[in-house]
Protein backbone atom coordinates (compact mmCIF):
# COMPACT_ATOMS: atom_id res chain seq x y z
CA UNK A 1 0.00 0.00 0.00
CA UNK A 2 1.46 3.15 -0.98
CA UNK A 3 1.73 6.07 1.97
CA UNK A 4 -0.26 9.12 0.30
CA UNK A 5 -1.09 12.56 1.11
CA UNK A 6 -4.19 12.89 0.82
CA UNK A 7 -5.74 17.04 0.69
CA UNK A 8 -9.05 18.00 0.52
CA UNK A 9 -8.73 21.26 -2.23
CA UNK A 10 -12.43 22.30 -2.25
CA UNK A 11 -15.85 21.09 -0.79
CA UNK A 12 -18.69 21.27 -3.75
CA UNK A 13 -21.39 23.30 -3.28
CA UNK A 14 -23.50 20.70 -3.38
CA UNK A 15 -21.95 18.34 -1.59
CA UNK A 16 -24.41 15.71 0.37
CA UNK A 17 -22.03 15.92 3.41
CA UNK A 18 -20.44 18.86 4.52
CA UNK A 19 -17.40 19.92 6.21
CA UNK A 20 -16.56 16.27 7.44
CA UNK A 21 -12.63 17.12 6.35
CA UNK A 22 -12.30 20.98 6.13
CA UNK A 23 -11.07 22.49 3.09
CA UNK A 24 -6.95 22.62 3.14
CA UNK A 25 -6.84 20.08 6.16
CA UNK A 26 -4.83 16.60 4.50
CA UNK A 27 -4.46 13.27 6.60
CA UNK A 28 -1.71 10.85 5.39
CA UNK A 29 -2.73 7.49 4.71
CA UNK A 30 -1.95 4.28 2.77
CA UNK A 31 -3.57 3.61 -0.33
CA UNK A 32 -5.22 -0.01 -0.87
CA UNK A 33 -6.05 1.26 -4.53
CA UNK A 34 -6.30 3.99 -6.62
CA UNK A 35 -9.56 5.71 -6.86
CA UNK A 36 -12.17 4.49 -9.78
CA UNK A 37 -14.75 6.34 -11.25
CA UNK A 38 -18.21 5.00 -9.20
CA UNK A 39 -16.56 3.94 -6.14
CA UNK A 40 -15.76 5.32 -2.96
CA UNK A 41 -11.79 5.28 -2.29
CA UNK A 42 -10.63 3.12 0.45
CA UNK A 43 -7.91 4.42 2.51
CA UNK A 44 -5.91 3.55 6.01
CA UNK A 45 -4.54 6.33 8.43
CA UNK A 46 -1.32 6.65 9.06
CA UNK A 47 -2.24 10.31 10.87
CA UNK A 48 -5.48 12.34 11.18
CA UNK A 49 -5.89 15.84 10.98
CA UNK A 50 -2.71 17.57 9.67
CA UNK A 51 -0.11 15.24 10.84
CA UNK A 52 -1.53 14.03 14.23
CA UNK A 53 -0.36 10.44 14.34
CA UNK A 54 -3.18 7.70 14.78
CA UNK A 55 -2.73 4.63 13.07
CA UNK A 56 -5.07 1.39 11.87
CA UNK A 57 -8.23 3.30 10.97
CA UNK A 58 -10.11 3.01 7.66
CA UNK A 59 -11.29 6.08 5.96
CA UNK A 60 -13.62 6.21 2.72
CA UNK A 61 -14.39 9.46 0.39
CA UNK A 62 -17.65 9.45 -0.92
CA UNK A 63 -18.24 7.85 -4.33
CA UNK A 64 -15.29 9.21 -6.97
CA UNK A 65 -17.44 10.80 -9.68
CA UNK A 66 -14.73 12.03 -11.85
CA UNK A 67 -10.67 11.75 -12.19
CA UNK A 68 -9.79 15.31 -13.18
CA UNK A 69 -5.80 14.59 -13.84
CA UNK A 70 -3.05 12.02 -12.18
CA UNK A 71 -3.20 13.65 -8.81
CA UNK A 72 -6.51 15.76 -8.09
CA UNK A 73 -10.24 13.81 -8.48
CA UNK A 74 -13.88 14.49 -7.09
CA UNK A 75 -16.10 12.97 -5.09
CA UNK A 76 -19.78 13.39 -4.50
CA UNK A 77 -18.65 15.84 -1.51
CA UNK A 78 -15.46 17.56 -2.54
CA UNK A 79 -12.33 17.69 -4.76
CA UNK A 80 -8.79 16.26 -3.58
CA UNK A 81 -5.22 15.99 -4.44
CA UNK A 82 -3.25 13.25 -3.74
CA UNK A 83 0.65 13.27 -3.23
CA UNK A 84 2.77 10.06 -2.79
CA UNK A 85 5.33 10.00 -0.35
CA UNK A 86 8.48 7.89 -0.19
CA UNK A 87 8.56 5.69 2.54
CA UNK A 88 12.00 4.97 4.76
CA UNK A 89 14.01 1.89 3.66
CA UNK A 90 13.33 -0.94 6.13
CA UNK A 91 16.36 -2.90 6.42
CA UNK A 92 15.36 -5.98 8.41
CA UNK A 93 18.16 -8.28 10.17
CA UNK A 94 22.07 -6.97 10.51
CA UNK A 95 24.61 -6.68 7.75
CA UNK A 96 27.76 -8.52 8.21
Amino acid sequence: MKKIKLTKIRELDNAETHNNIKEKEYRIVRMVELPKVGECFMLRFVSNVNGTPICGHWFRTSTVMEIISKSTFMTRNSIYKIRVLKDPEVEIGDKQ
